[in-house]
């Protein structure tokens, strides 16, 4: 049987503390699940283990027909491609794109095209990625594909009899995907509304940003940091169904499909998200979310001030949430025929 060999963070055996760690790890087991021979060549914290390249540069050597699914950043995927390059024989390469910006690198010239025609198929997360990626002249090798979770748990709602509307950010926390936004815009909501919502903030904080972050947290009485949470059991997601709404203002410029608006769905929350990335490719404006403005303070606060004022809508909009779920089950978005299709024996 032919090898796949995956390149990749996959969390070395710990917890997986971000989305891309998460959604390989998912794969991985799931690929494990239904047969695949895989070889695992875990990238998590590359620039600590720059040797790591010597590495993968003598498995390409030694592996020229093997299939190669590479699932990491797009700087490492395309140091990757250039090692590839200065081999002899075509090798059988899958890119399970993590993220949304590597195309429009492509099409901006930052990135040389020649590197990529190496490349078998490219599975990309989100529509205008496929577009980009087929006007730089990859058509016939783009296949759209979006995140996934195995969805074995869906948690049950409770009635929220608080009187608050209870909004809850579950991300890393940098200012790039909208911590700031949210805390101006709760800032401004106070004024008004104080007593009637209420913001709790989960995930791993960058050490650069964490004692301005814990400041300005602490500083607003109805907003509080919680830490991580453990998203791999069942826990998690009751945490999340405890609340009402996400809250997602990220202007992150690796965004892609991001695994916590699975989470959300699967919750039954609604997600308040920036029109940004693939956001409203996976939110449906008034349907499971509201999209607002990217980086706008004042378009974030008009969509959390409608939740706080029509809280039905978010009840709404949590059924819609809850059925989209299922959908994004790993089972049923990554199948055998579809491995197949792509080149990978199960």
């Amino acid at each position: 049987m032919k090898r796949t060999i995956f390149i990749g963070p996959a969390g070395l055996g710990k917890t997986p503390e971000n989305g891309a760690s998460m959604k390989n790890s998912l794969l991985l087991d799931h690929l494990k699940s239904i047969g695949v021979c895989t070889k695992i060549i875990d990238t998590e914290n590359l620039r600590r283990r720059p040797w790591l390249f010597i590495r993968l540069f003598f498995l390409l050597i030694w592996n020229p027909k093997s299939a190669y699914i590479l699932a990491l950043n797009s700087p490492g995927v395309y140091r990757m491609l250039q090692l590839n390059w200065l081999l002899p024989a075509k090798r059988h390469i899958i890119y399970w794109v993590i993220g949304g910006s590597f195309a429009d690198k492509i099409k901006d010239g930052k990135y040389c095209r020649k590197y990529y025609n190496s490349v078998s198929h490219f599975i990309v997360e989100g529509g205008r990625m496929k577009e980009t990626l087929e006007e730089c002249g990859f058509e016939g090798k783009v296949i759209q594909l979006p995140n996934f979770k195995k969805i074995d748990y869906i948690p049950t709602k409770t009635e929220n009899n608080t009187g608050k509307v209870r909004f809850v950010f579950l991300s890393r926390i940098i200012p790039e995907k909208g911590c700031d936004l949210i805390i101006n815009a709760a800032r401004q909501l106070n004024d008004e509304f104080r007593d009637r919502f209420h913001i709790d903030f989960y995930g791993p904080v960058e050490k650069s940003y964490e004692a301005g972050f814990l400041k300005s947290v602490e500083s607003v009485s109805n907003l509080q940091y919680k830490g991580f949470l453990d998203m791999t059991g069942n826990h998690g997601l009751d945490t999340l169904a405890g609340y009402d709404a996400m809250l997602f203002p990220t202007y992150w410029h690796g965004e892609g499909f991001p695994g916590i608006l699975i989470d959300a769905f699967a919750a039954g929350l609604p997600v308040i998200a920036s029109d940004w990335s693939m956001n409203s490719e996976i939110i449906q404006d008034g349907v499971t979310g509201i999209v607002c403005k990217a980086k706008d303070v004042d378009s974030l606060k008009r969509a959390m001030e409608r939740a706080i004022i029509q809280p039905d809508i978010l009840r709404e909009m949590s059924a819609n949430s809850s059925s989209q779920a299922s959908a994004y089950d790993i089972r049923k978005v990554i199948t055998s025929d579809f491995l197949r299709q792509i080149g990978i024996r199960c």
